[in-house]
């Protein structure tokens, strides 16, 4: 687990790199135990997801028990897809090198996009994610998350756009196949 300087220095560096700082990058330990300790952001932004999974459980089809288990796997399964994929994809792309930054950032990374959806999850909760005005605001903060993968993408593995929109793409296809897998557990 990663001590509280280096929790608070790599979600400093994650908000430079959402304002487009590139000298963000210097804020997170980049070495292999790096690398370990960034899965440690699944605990940071784990009440932010408890919270989804809070206000999205209406307990009309299943039990709590199975609502908690398969929102458990898929939040643990989400965390490390992408790390998998990419031990396959990065020599592919000729990225191998910069793989440990790219994952190390993208799970810090992680905890900052978790805190942007905070809004839409809370009107989700109230039931009025589905209005006008929900739905605007979740295409927003699905845009702003998406441009924020792809600035840190490009970013942590020093690659061209089209490389960078593709891992994005990767990524977010990946989330859906977690999600869609899991879901019908439910």
């Amino acid at each position: 687990m990663p001590t509280w300087p280096e929790i608070s220095r790599s979600i400093y560096g994650t908000w430079r790199l959402a304002h487009a700082d590139t000298g963000g990058m210097n804020y997170f330990d980049l070495s292999f135990g790096g690398f370990w300790r960034s899965f440690g952001a699944a605990v940071v932004a784990l009440p932010l997801y408890v919270y989804f999974v809070a206000v999205t459980f209406d307990g009309t089809d299943v039990s709590l028990t199975v609502f908690i288990i398969v929102k458990a796997l898929t939040y643990t399964v989400g965390w490390i897809a992408l790390p998998v994929v990419m031990i396959g994809l990065a020599p592919l792309l000729g990225l191998s090198s910069r793989y440990i930054d790219f994952i190390i950032v993208t799970n810090w990374g992680s905890v900052l996009r978790s805190a942007l959806f905070l809004p839409i999850n809370t009107l989700a909760g109230f039931g009025n994610a589905s209005t006008g005005f929900g739905a605007t605001l979740y295409l927003a903060t699905m845009a702003a998350a998406l441009a924020y993968q792809w600035f840190i993408t490009r970013t942590s593995l020093q690659t061209n756009t089209i490389t960078a929109t593709g891992l994005v793409v990767v990524d977010l296809l990946l989330g859906l196949l977690v999600v869609i897998l899991f879901g019908r557990l439910l």
